[in-house]
């Protein structure tokens, strides 16, 4: 449980701090409520009132955790103890997993003419970009292993084969291994 304690005039004065009355109500007053040798204590104590400002809250003085305080600055090792949300899930820490390849559709195209492609893999978010001979392409999520994009037709003047990858965004993230796509004139 975490609560924020904000010490106003009023609870300097004699008043009660607001996390009495609930602690009371859950039959945990014996270990929750008021700041006392015993009781369990996580606080984050700020610099200024947030009820004056709501920008306040991020002016964070000191964070006592289990009864200890914590240390606030940076570590580098830190890792976010939850997964993200969304099509980001399996990343892992918040962070993209680096997408893969297994297929391409269509695999050859004429010269000249716009190509509708799909690209089957895995680890594809919101945030993936289909790179078509390591240029980006307007990207369509479809699902987490599916992306779809148009070819220009000025990008497949002639014939031959144009790589085709997935690119995530950093951190984590990275580019995918490159599908060939054919192009052949009938």
């Amino acid at each position: 449980m975490l609560a924020v304690l904000v010490i106003l005039p009023a609870v300097e004065s004699g008043a009660s701090p607001s996390t009495r009355n609930p602690a009371a109500f859950l039959g945990k007053s014996d270990q929750l409520g008021t700041i006392e040798a015993g009781k369990l204590a996580d606080l984050v104590l700020l610099d200024a009132d947030p009820l004056q400002n709501i920008a306040n809250t991020k002016k964070i003085s000191r964070v006592m955790l289990d009864g200890r305080f914590v240390d606030t600055g940076f570590h580098p090792g830190y890792r976010v103890p939850f997964a993200r949300p969304g099509p980001y899930e399996g990343a892992g820490q918040g962070f993209f997993a680096a997408p893969a390849l297994a297929g391409i559709s269509p695999r050859w195209s004429a010269p000249n003419q716009p190509v509708q492609l799909e690209v089957e893999g895995r680890n594809f978010t919101y945030a993936s970009e289909i790179l078509f001979e390591d240029r980006p392409l307007t990207t369509t999520y479809l699902s987490p292993t599916r992306l779809g994009a148009t070819v220009p037709a000025t990008w497949v003047p002639t014939e031959g084969t144009f790589f085709v990858k997935v690119r995530n965004p950093r951190a984590g993230g990275g580019v995918s291994n490159a599908y060939g796509l054919v192009v052949l004139s009938k």
